[in-house]
């Protein structure tokens, strides 16, 4: 799915987003993705922590696998990140709610996408 935000990003937002970082659980696929799209400038890795210190990213687009949602969503909505994140949410109401708190309390926006529907 990263193939599919990028591209979105590229071909409707680059007037106003740059793809900064990619990270994945295997260095070796961030770095394919990065090459596949010609981010040679971009900072690719495994740890989302380093990347929110290293990149200060205004925006993360989370497309992990939905057991991360929470997480990952979590952690850069701390890190002053507005989110945007495939559905679910979250695993659980409790965590949704957490994650609304943390959007709110931070001035963040943190939008859940649904991208397949009318397909």
């Amino acid at each position: 799915m990263s193939g599919e935000w990028i591209s979105a990003v590229r071909d409707h937002f680059s007037d106003r987003a740059e793809i900064v970082g990619l990270i994945d659980i295997r260095l070796e696929s961030a770095q394919k993705r990065a090459a596949d799209f010609g981010f040679t400038d971009a900072w690719t890795g495994t740890s989302l922590a380093e990347a929110l210190e290293a990149l200060k990213p205004g925006v993360l687009f989370n497309c992990t696998i939905p057991e991360t949602h929470f997480p990952t969503c979590l952690a850069a909505l701390r890190a002053g990140c507005h989110v945007l994140v495939e559905k679910p949410l979250a695993s659980n109401l409790g965590e949704a709610r957490q994650l609304l708190e943390a959007a709110s309390s931070a001035g963040k926006t943190l939008a859940v996408i649904q991208n397949r529907r009318y397909m």
